[in-house]
C-alpha cells in the first residue's frame, strides 16, 4: 500500500515480522553503525502504563486517557456528557458506554483502535503474529515505514535518520479521511519514550478540517490499571452470529426504501442509500444511551449531486437491523442548526431520520426487490444468486456503487446505482448537453443552488438489460464532481423498481434480475403503479400525439384478457402471461374503454 501523500521514490518492500528482521532493516535503511529498535527510542514494553493527554482544537478542549500493556490497549474518552471506553484484549476488541454492558466490536472502529495503538503505544516497533512491518522509502533525511496491524488500518511512520525517532504518523480512516500527527516531541522515563506533544489534523477529499494539539499531562508506569480500563472477558457480549434474513416491506419502490433501525436504543427510520459512502443520522440519534459523540475529527459527506457538507462523528455501540446486529459503528451526525442533507429530492419529511450508507450496507448482501416491494438484508454466505445477472461494481469518488452502462445516442458511460434517488436517470457530460440540450422551461433543481433540466434519452442499457425511451435529468457541469463531470449516469429508483437488485460488496458484484414490469415496459411501452389502491398507468412510452395513444396516463386497468385485476402486481403478471396480443379494459374519465394491443 502506498503512503497517502505519495512521498518518496519507487517503493522497496521488505516483509519483516521478527524483531531481528526489523533491526536488520533499520540497519540498512538508517545507514548508521549497528542500529536497532532501541535507536528508535522504542524501548522495552512495560507491564502497564497510563497516559493522559489534554487535547485542544479551535472549538473545544477535552482529555484522552490510555492504558497500554503487553497484551492490551484501552482508551477512555469523554464525549462531553458521557464517558465511554474502547479497548482490546488479545484478538478481541470491545466498547463500553458508561454503565452499559461491554460489547465486542469489529469492522472499522476495531481497526482504527488497533492502528491507534500502533502509534500511541509504539506497537509498530513490536509487531505480533499477523502484523506486518515494511520499508517503503528512504531519502537522505528520512525513512518511511509501513505498519499493518492484524485487522487494523495501515499506519505510515516517518522516521528522522539523524534522531532515529518518528517525526510523523499517518493513516486513512473509515470515512476516507487522511489523518496525520506530526510536530512530535518526546518524553522518556526509564528508557521508555512516549509522545509528549503532537499536532494532529485530518484531510478529506482535499478539504482540510480542524487540527488538534495533544499535550501529555500525566504518565504513570505500574501494574495497577484504573477501574475503567478493567473488563472481565466473560462480561463482553460476543459478536452477533445470526444467519437470519431481515426483511422489510417497501411502500413505494419508485420513491423510497425505508429501513427501521435501532440505533443504540433509539428507533430511527432511515433511507437506504447505495449512493452514499457513509451512514448519516439526524441529531435525534444522540438521545440514545448507546450513542456518543466521537472525539475524532468531523468528516465531509458528499452525495452524487448535492453539495458537500461537514458533519460531526458519533459512535454507536449496537446498531440493529431487524434481527441483525452490528457493533461499534461510526456514523456522521448533523451539526446543531444544520439542514439535513438527506432530503435529496427537495422533499422534507419528519419520518426521514438519516441515510444508511455503504459503510453499513457492505456488511450484508442488500436485496432491494422492486417487483415484490420488499427489502432484505442477508448475512454474507446466505444469499443465493441463481437466476441473476452478475454485474461487476466499483466505488465512485463519493463512495457510491457504480456499474457499466450505455445511453443509445451517447455511448458507454459509468452508472451510479443510487437507491437514495427518487428519480429515473441523471445524465451528465458534454455528449448529453450536445444530444439533449437545455431549453427554456426545462429547468429543475436537484439541490440547493443547483439548476439542471428535464429531458429524456431514447434508450438506456446496463448489463444484458435495455429500456426504451426513459425520462432523464440533464446535469449541468459542476467543477469538483470528478465522477460525473466528464460523462456519467445516475440510476435511481424510477428505473430500479423494475428489477431485483442485490448488492454484494464482499464479492464486488451487483446481482440483477428483471421483474414483470420490465417485461411490460419493453413489450407494451407502459408503466403501471398502484395509485389509490388500483392499478394505474403512470407512464406511456410513445412518441405519438396524445390523441392517438391507445392507452393514456391515468387509465385504471380493470381487466386483462377478460380477467379482473385488483392491483399492480395482478395486472403486470396477467399481461406477462399473455401471448402475442393482450386485451385490456381500462377506466378513463368514468368510462370503460377496451383496447387490443400487440406485445412485441
Amino acid at each position: 500500500m502506498q503512503h497517502p501523500f505519495l512521498r518518496g521514490p519507487a517503493r522497496a518492500f521488505v516483509h519483516l515480522l521478527p524483531i531481528a528482521s526489523i533491526q536488520a532493516a533499520l540497519t540498512g535503511c538508517l545507514a548508521r553503525p549497528e542500529p536497532s529498535l532501541a535507536d528508535l527510542r522504542i524501548g522495552a514494553s512495560v507491564e502497564s502504563m497510563y497516559l493522559r493527554y489534554e487535547v485542544q482544537s479551535p472549538s473545544r478542549k477535552w482529555t484522552r486517557e490510555f492504558v497500554t500493556s503487553r497484551s492490551a490497549f484501552t482508551e477512555l474518552r469523554d464525549s462531553g456528557d458521557r464517558l465511554y471506553t474502547l479497548g482490546f484484549v488479545g484478538a478481541r476488541a470491545w466498547m463500553r458506554i458508561e454503565s452499559r454492558a461491554p460489547v465486542e466490536i469489529d469492522g472499522e472502529l476495531a481497526a482504527h483502535l488497533r492502528t491507534e495503538a500502533g502509534w500511541i503505544a509504539m506497537r509498530f516497533g513490536r509487531p505480533e503474529w499477523g502484523d506486518r512491518f515494511e520499508i517503503e522509502t528512504c531519502s537522505p533525511r528520512q525513512c518511511t515505514f509501513v505498519f499493518n496491524p492484524k485487522d487494523g488500518h495501515t499506519l505510515w511512520v516517518d522516521v528522522d535518520r539523524s534522531t532515529r525517532r518518528p517525526v510523523s504518523f499517518s493513516w486513512i480512516t473509515a470515512h476516507g479521511r487522511i489523518e496525520v500527527c506530526d510536530a512530535i516531541s518526546w518524553s522518556e522515563v526509564g528508557g521508555v519514550p512516549v509522545i509528549s506533544s503532537t499536532t494532529c489534523g485530518a484531510i478529506l477529499d482535499k478539504v482540510g478540517l480542524e487540527t488538534e494539539t495533544w499535550t501529555l499531562v500525566e504518565r504513570r508506569d505500574g501494574p495497577a490499571a484504573p477501574t475503567w480500563a478493567r473488563v472481565d472477558p466473560d462480561e463482553i457480549i460476543p459478536l452477533d452470529a445470526s444467519r437470519e434474513v431481515a426483511s422489510f416491506p417497501v411502500a413505494d419502490p419508485s420513491r423510497r426504501a425505508y429501513v427501521p433501525v435501532d440505533v443504540g436504543g433509539v428507533r430511527l427510520n432511515v433511507v437506504l442509500d447505495t449512493g452514499s459512502r457513509t451512514t448519516v443520522l439526524s441529531r435525534r440519534a444522540l438521545s440514545a444511551a448507546g450513542v456518543v459523540w466521537s472525539s475524532d475529527p468531523g468528516a465531509r459527506w458528499e452525495g452524487p449531486w448535492v453539495p458537500g457538507v461537514s458533519y460531526d462523528t458519533a459512535l454507536v455501540d449496537r446498531l440493529v437491523i431487524g434481527g441483525l446486529e452490528l457493533r461499534g459503528i461510526s456514523v456522521l451526525v448533523a451539526r446543531e442548526g444544520q439542514r439535513d442533507m438527506f432530503h435529496l429530492d427537495g422533499e422534507t419529511s419528519e419520518s426521514e431520520e438519516g441515510l444508511l450508507g455503504n459503510d453499513v450496507l457492505s456488511r450484508f448482501v442488500v436485496d432491494l426487490d422492486g417487483p415484490s416491494s420488499m427489502l432484505r438484508f442477508w448475512p454474507h454466505g446466505v444469499f443465493h444468486d441463481s437466476g441473476f445477472a452478475k454485474l461487476h461494481n466499483y466505488l465512485t469518488s463519493t463512495g457510491g456503487v457504480a456499474i457499466r452502462g450505455a445511453i443509445d445516442e451517447i455511448g458507454p458511460l459509468p452508472v451510479v446505482v443510487d437507491t437514495g434517488a427518487p428519480l429515473d436517470l441523471v445524465v451528465t457530460g458534454p455528449a448529453m448537453h450536445s444530444k439533449h440540450p437545455r431549453h427554456r422551461g426545462d429547468e429543475i433543481s436537484l439541490g440547493e443552488g443547483v439548476y439542471d433540466y428535464e429531458s429524456a434519452v431514447t434508450g438506456f442499457h446496463f448489463g444484458p438489460f435495455g429500456l426504451p425511451r426513459t425520462p432523464a435529468i440533464g446535469r449541468e457541469r459542476r467543477p469538483g464532481e470528478e465522477f460525473l463531470d466528464d460523462g456519467g449516469v445516475l440510476m435511481g429508483l424510477g428505473v430500479m423498481r423494475h428489477f431485483r437488485f442485490a448488492f454484494d460488496a464482499e464479492h464486488a458484484v451487483v446481482d440483477v434480475a428483471p421483474g414483470p414490469s420490465y417485461d411490460v415496459l419493453n413489450r407494451l411501452g407502459i408503466e403501471i403503479d398502484d395509485r389509490g389502491g388500483v392499478a394505474t398507468i403512470t407512464r406511456v412510452v410513445d412518441g405519438e400525439h396524445e390523441w392517438r395513444k391507445p392507452l393514456r396516463e391515468g387509465d385504471v386497468v380493470v381487466s386483462v384478457n377478460g380477467r379482473n385485476v385488483g392491483n399492480r402486481t395482478e395486472a403486470l403478471e396477467a399481461i406477462v402471461r399473455a401471448g402475442g396480443t393482450v386485451r385490456l379494459v381500462v377506466e378513463r374519465a368514468g368510462n370503460r374503454v377496451e383496447r387490443r394491443l400487440a406485445l412485441y
